[in-house]
């Protein structure tokens, strides 16, 4: 390697480094730690995977005269990675379109936002912040808005929409968009945020959905997960077998932010090891770490859901059985999906009566609530109350040995049409 070497994410994009003394394996062990973002949304085009779909859904939607969209779905599903590389990556590429990016806040109104937005933006001469600080009458931001230079396309992201608490907020966006809708002008407004609907971002204004493109962000399907690795590991001149692709891909139920957490740590166990090669051994040492490295919150959250000073209470076994469980789109299962995983796991045939009063529990604010319940008696369905809980469940099934690492199927989860 050539002496004076400085890392940083372009050097190490352009070339792979081949290791020849502790100095080079202690480069790569940094470089791993870079390339994989557990945490951290992506920001990065050439290491976003898969969700080409929405990327294209979003520019459709920018050149149509009068349209808007909202990107939706699960936490943990990529949404603010997705709007990054959008706003970062497409968008600032193509001249006649003008990208701006923010995310809310809990306590933010509806001038807030658009101040926040526009900061650097001035109306018959003054800083729009400025004009907006004390300003009531939404109108004042229609024609600002309208003022803006019709020669260039304008995206307006408004991400983490679902963190406004306001409800006046969500309702005057919603009539904006609508105006605009109506009046078309070169702007799009895409709003980005948790929810199984459109309609949990906006309350009850329903007919934002005929002004809106609806783009639902669903869990990753496998060949999406595994560009996760197969597009990071040879910048570090790795290779990983392939049984360890399969099992880093089950244990992250769909989730891209496992797949970057156990790579990751794989990654490192190997390197530690001065190989280059990730093998099943390097997984297994990974699973105990992201057990530790794990959000500390979904933690709790798991351990308030099965903890018990009674013997043989079984909440580990119904709440594993839960998340193996099949679901629909919605990540939403019946009482009766439980069955088959949870007689796997017990060994011997069971039935719901055996674990219904543990879903009651589990639905109860004393176990977190763990599941969130829905629908009519005798046709209840359930579904995990934080989505990152439900990788977290089944990595402790496997470490603690209830369940093999075949058994953690990710077909369980999967919509109908990656299955």
């Amino acid at each position: 390697m050539t002496k004076g070497f400085q890392l940083n994410f372009d050097d190490l994009l352009k070339e792979t480094i081949v290791p020849t003394d502790d100095a080079d394996w202690d480069i790569l062990l940094a470089a791993n730690q870079t390339l994989f973002k557990p945490k951290a949304p992506i920001d990065n085009g050439k290491l976003f995977s898969g969700r080409i779909k929405q990327i294209q859904d979003v520019l459709d939607v920018v050149w149509e005269e009068g349209g808007h969209a909202v990107i939706f779905g699960e936490r943990g599903v990529g949404k603010t990675s997705l709007a990054n590389i959008i706003d970062q990556r497409v968008i600032s590429v193509i001249s006649s379109v003008k990208s701006l990016k923010v995310s809310c806040s809990p306590g933010d109104s509806f001038f807030q936002l658009w101040s926040n937005i526009l900061h650097d933006y001035q109306w018959d001469g003054k800083p729009v912040p400025a004009i907006l600080k004390n300003e009531k009458n939404p109108f004042v931001v229609y024609k600002i808005l309208e003022s803006l230079d019709s020669s260039r396309y304008h995206l307006f992201i408004f991400d983490e929409f679902d963190r406004i608490k306001n409800s006046q907020t969500t309702t005057m966006m919603a009539d904006l968009i609508k105006h605009f809708s109506n009046n078309p002008t070169t702007l799009t407004i895409l709003i980005v945020g948790v929810g199984d609907t459109l309609i949990d971002l906006f309350s009850s204004h329903e007919s934002i959905s005929r002004c809106c493109t609806q783009i639902r962000m669903q869990r990753m399907s496998p060949r999406e997960l595994e560009d996760i690795l197969n597009e990071r590991l040879p910048k570090l001149g790795m290779q990983i077998e392939q049984r360890v692709v399969d099992a880093v891909v089950k244990l992250s139920q769909a989730l891209p932010g496992y797949v970057h957490l156990l790579g990751q740590l794989a990654a490192k166990s190997a390197l530690m090891e001065k190989s280059l090669l990730i093998e099943e051994r390097h997984l297994r040492a990974a699973l105990d770490a992201a057990l530790d490295k794990a959000d500390y919150g979904t933690r709790q959250e798991y351990y308030t859901a099965v903890d018990s000073p009674a013997k043989d209470h079984l909440y580990k076994e119904v709440l594993l059985a839960c998340a193996l469980a099949e679901t629909n789109e919605l990540g939403l299962f019946y009482a009766g999906n439980v069955r088959e995983p949870y007689s796997k796991i017990r060994g011997r045939k069971m039935d719901i009566a055996h674990y219904a009063t543990h879903l009651s529990e589990f639905c109860s604010d004393g176990r977190g609530p763990a599941l969130l319940k829905t629908g009519k008696p005798k046709r209840y369905q359930y579904r995990f109350a934080n989505p990152m809980l439900q990788p977290l469940v089944v990595m402790m099934g496997v470490r603690d040995k209830l369940i093999p690492l075949e058994d953690a199927s990710l077909s369980t989860i999967l919509p109908l049409q990656q299955r």
